[in-house]
C-alpha cells in the first residue's frame, strides 16, 4: 500500500496486523503486547505473556495490548533449564551437555540441540531437564504434541520442576485448552502448596483466561507469604494493567525492578512497562522501556516487534526493518513479526522485499489471513516493475479471497475485502482499454507510415518523368541550375503537381 494510501486501508491493515498477533501466550500484536508479545504486527511470544488487541482499528505502528495470552514457545526455557542444572544434583558431564544444548539452540543448530539432549534422557538426575528443554525445541519446530509429551515427562520425573508446569500450561492456552491448562496448574498447586513457583503457571492461565480479579486475589495471597515473589508481582501488574489500572501497574513493575537483579525477569519487566506506557499515552517512555527489554535479554522477539511497530508509527522504515529483522532472527516462526516487517519493506518502497516477508508469514502458517490481506493490498497498490499490471491485479483479487476463505465466519460485516476486489477488477479493465488503445494507436502510426513511403514513391516517380520530358521534349532541356535553352520555361522543380497530391504535413 502506498504511503498516500487511504486511511481505511492504512487502519484495517494495521488492525488486522494487530489482531492476528494475539494468538500467543507471550503474544504481540500490531498494538504493543504485554508481557512478553510484540506490538503492533506480531503475536508470537515466547516466554512472556501477550496480550490480544482490542476491538477497533490501530494506525500503523501503534500498539494494542493483547488480552488473551497465549505463549507461542518459551523462549526463557534454555535459561530456567541452566538455573535447575544448577539447583539440582546433577554430574558436571550433565551439565556441560545442557548448556552445549542451550548454546546450539541459540545458535540455530536445533538438529545437534536434540542429539544432545536425547542422550540425556536416561540419566537419573538429569533426565527431567534434558525432557524440558526436548519440550522446549519441539515447540519452537511446531511439534506441539511432542512439546506436551516431553513437558508432562519432565513434571513426572519432577513433580516440583515448575518451569515444565509453566510451559506446559502455557502451551495448552495456546492450544485453545484453558480449561485443561487451568485444572493442570490446580492439580500441581495442591499436591505440592508449598511449592510456590507453581503458582506461578495458575496466575498466568488465570491471566490468559481474562480472570484479572482471580489473579489479583491469589497473587496476594503469595504475596503474603513471599512478599518478594517476582512472579507473582508480575502476574499481578500484568492483571491491573489489563484492568485499566496502569498506575497501579507501573508501581508494581517499578519495585520489582528495585528488587531484582535476574536478566530474564528485568526483561519481562521492562516489556510489560512498555505496554504501560502505551495504554498511558507516552510512546517516549515505551520505546526506552522496550529498548530496556532487549538490553536485559537480546534474544528477545517481541520486545523487537514492539519496538518496530513504534519506529514504524514514526514512519522510521530503516529502524522498523532493523528491528523486525531481529525479531525473525531470534524467533523464526514469528509470522506476525514478518507481517510488520513486510510493511516496514513497503514504506521503503522495497515492494519485492515486502512481498517476501509476506510470503514467508505464509509459508510459517497457511490460514494466517492478515497475510494475505496485506499481500493483496500490496498487489493492488505497488509498482512491480516488469510485472504485467493484470496479472498482478489477479494476484490482488486471488489473496483477498483468499483471506476471505481463511476469515469464514470471523470477518467482519463491514470488511472492505469486496470493495479491494471491485477496485481491482476495475484497474484490469481499465488495463485492457489501455492496450487496446495503445495497440489502436501504434496501428494508426503505421498505416501513416506505409503512406508516406507509398506518396514519397508517387512523387519520385512524377519528377523522373518531368527530367524525361526535359530532355527528349522539343522545348529544350531543364539544367542543373534551373536555366533552359530556347524555347523553354523554367518551372519549380519537381514540376507543377496538383497540391492535393501531398499530404497535408508536406505542404
Amino acid at each position: 500500500m502506498k504511503q498516500t494510501g487511504s486511511p481505511m486501508k492504512n487502519s484495517l491493515m494495521i488492525h488486522l496486523l494487530l489482531v492476528g498477533l494475539s494468538l500467543l501466550s507471550a503474544c504481540a500484536g500490531v498494538k504493543a503486547v504485554e508481557d512478553k508479545g510484540a506490538i503492533e504486527a506480531s503475536k508470537g511470544a515466547v516466554d512472556a505473556p501477550l496480550s490480544s488487541t482490542p476491538e477497533g482499528a490501530a494506525e500503523v505502528g501503534a500498539a494494542v495490548d493483547t488480552e488473551a495470552d497465549v505463549d507461542p514457545g518459551d523462549r526463557e526455557a534454555p535459561k530456567r533449564a541452566e538455573r535447575a542444572a544448577k539447583a539440582v544434583e546433577v554430574s558436571a558431564a550433565a551439565e556441560s551437555a545442557l548448556a552445549e544444548a542451550s548454546s546450539r539452540m541459540k545458535s540455530g543448530d536445533l538438529p545437534g540441540a536434540r542429539s544432545r539432549l536425547e542422550a540425556l534422557l536416561s540419566d537419573p538426575q538429569a533426565g527431567f531437564l534434558a525432557n524440558y528443554n526436548l519440550g522446549v525445541l519441539s515447540d519452537r519446530e511446531g511439534k506441539v504434541q511432542d512439546a506436551l509429551s516431553s513437558f508432562r515427562e519432565s513434571l513426572r520425573l519432577n513433580p516440583d520442576f515448575s518451569p515444565a508446569l509453566v510451559s506446559l500450561c502455557r502451551l495448552l492456552v495456546r492450544m485453545g485448552n484453558g480449561s485443561t491448562a487451568l485444572q493442570t496448574a490446580d492439580r500441581y498447586v495442591r499436591e505440592r502448596p508449598d511449592n510456590l513457583d507453581h503458582i506461578d503457571a495458575k496466575l498466568q492461565v488465570l491471566n490468559a483466561s481474562r480472570q484479572y480479579e482471580d489473579t489479583i486475589r491469589e497473587a496476594k495471597a503469595v504475596l503474603r507469604r513471599d512478599e518478594r515473589n517476582v512472579r507473582a508481582m508480575v502476574n499481578l501488574a500484568t492483571a491491573y494493567h489489563r484492568l485499566g489500572k496502569h498506575e497501579l501497574s507501573e508501581d508494581v513493575l517499578l519495585q520489582i525492578e528495585k528488587v531484582s537483579k535476574e536478566a530474564a525477569v528485568l526483561a519481562d519487566v521492562r516489556h510489560l512497562l512498555g505496554f504501560v506506557y502505551l495504554a498511558m499515552d507516552d510512546p517516549r517512555k515505551a520505546r526506552k522501556a522496550f529498548e530496556g527489554a532487549v538490553e536485559a535479554r537480546p534474544d528477545f522477539a517481541e520486545a523487537y516487534n514492539n519496538l518496530g511497530v513504534l519506529y514504524h508509527k514514526a514512519r522510521d522504515y530503516d529502524s522498523a526493518v532493523s528491528s523486525f529483522g531481529k525479531a525473525v532472527k531470534f524467533y523464526p516462526g514469528y509470522r506476525e513479526a514478518y507481517l510488520n516487517l513486510g510493511n516496514a519493506h513497503k514504506g521503503l518502497k522495497a515492494y519485492a522485499d515486502a512481498q517476501k516477508a509476506f510470503e514467508q508469514a505464509m509459508r510459517i502458517d497457511g490460514s494466517f489471513a492478515p497475510a494475505y490481506f496485506n499481500l493483496g493490498i500490496l498487489y493492488l497498490d505497488a509498482d512491480f516493475e516488469g510485472k504485467d499490471k493484470k496479472d498482478q491485479y489477479q494476484l490482488a483479487i486471488d489473496n483477498f479471497n483468499r483471506y476471505k476463505q481463511e476469515m469464514k465466519a470471523t470477518l467482519p460485516r463491514e470488511d472492505p475485502a469486496d470493495q479491494y476486489i471491485e477496485e481491482a477488477k476495475k484497474k484490469i479493465e481499465l488495463e485492457i482499454k489501455k492496450e487496446a488503445m495503445r495497440r489502436e494507436s501504434a496501428k494508426e502510426v503505421e498505416e501513416d507510415e506505409e503512406g508516406e513511403e507509398g506518396e514519397e514513391g508517387e512523387e519520385d516517380s512524377e519528377v523522373g518523368e518531368d527530367s524525361e520530358v526535359g530532355e527528349d521534349g522539343e522545348d529544350g532541356e531543364v539544367e542543373e541550375d534551373g536555366e533552359v535553352e530556347e524555347g523553354g520555361e523554367v518551372e519549380d522543380e519537381g514540376g507543377d503537381l496538383p497540391e492535393d497530391e501531398f499530404p497535408e504535413d508536406d505542404k
